[in-house]
């Protein structure tokens, strides 16, 4: 059954009129147009740590070493200062020092006002041996900062017998300090020794230290 042409028309008409009335008229979907996706969150994977808990370890361990091998270096320096305050006056000294160097110290003093004419020489002498036994002390502090453990503890021995010197000259607080300083030595050669085993285990994880090895060569072969 056809429609009249007139009908048509008539539709056309009218779409024209609601279009000069201001209404937009509904355009059709492109159907080549792609679809609006949402955007995906990008989700940020956690940072690795800048260090390992095993790593951090060592790092506490290698600070605890050196902060107990640097007391020698300590010893040393107020040894020197020790002496040159007699140079200058006397009658003070750094507890920190060596009782040794502050006996010979108090030898200069003595020698140079019962003979003034060997004054200079006295305490020339006695400065040139604290000046050895400074840089005696600095060596073991070198040796001791390169993990060097025999030393370390040889050092720790001669500071030892040195504040027993101090008891027996009745200097009991610089006996006393001798004897922090050497618990702070001893803090520092335990981690020194916890570090060498911790490395021990690294070197091979799956057989820690003490256990047999079996990537270790034998060393006695019959």
């Amino acid at each position: 059954m056809s429609q009249p042409l007139s009908d048509f028309q008539g539709q056309s008409a009218a779409g024209k009129r609601q279009s000069d009335a201001g209404e937009p008229a509904q355009e059709s979907p492109n159907p080549y147009q792609s679809p609006d996706i949402p955007e995906v969150p990008v989700i940020e994977a956690p940072r690795p740590p800048a260090f390992s808990p095993l790593e951090g370890q060592i790092a506490v361990l290698m600070q605890q070493g050196k902060n107990g091998a640097k007391w020698f270096y300590w010893i040393a320096g107020f040894s020197i200062i020790n002496t040159l305050i007699m140079l200058v006056s006397g009658g003070l000294f750094f507890v920190v020092g060596l009782a040794v160097t502050c006996l010979a110290d108090g030898i200069a003093q003595v020698n140079a006002q019962q003979a003034p004419e060997f004054a200079v020489f006295a305490k020339v002498v006695a400065f040139g041996f604290s000046a050895v036994m400074s840089l005696f002390f600095c060596g073991f502090g070198w040796l001791a900062v390169n993990r060097y453990q025999p030393l370390f503890v040889i050092g720790m021995a001669l500071y030892l017998l040195d504040g027993m010197l101090f008891l027996l000259m009745g200097q009991m607080m610089a006996a006393a300090f001798h004897a922090y300083a050497l618990y702070g030595m001893w803090n520092g050669f335990q981690a020194y020794r916890q570090l060498a085993v911790l490395e021990r285990k690294l070197m091979d994880p799956l057989h820690p230290a003490g256990m047999f090895n079996p990537h270790q060569l034998p060393t006695n072969i019959s």
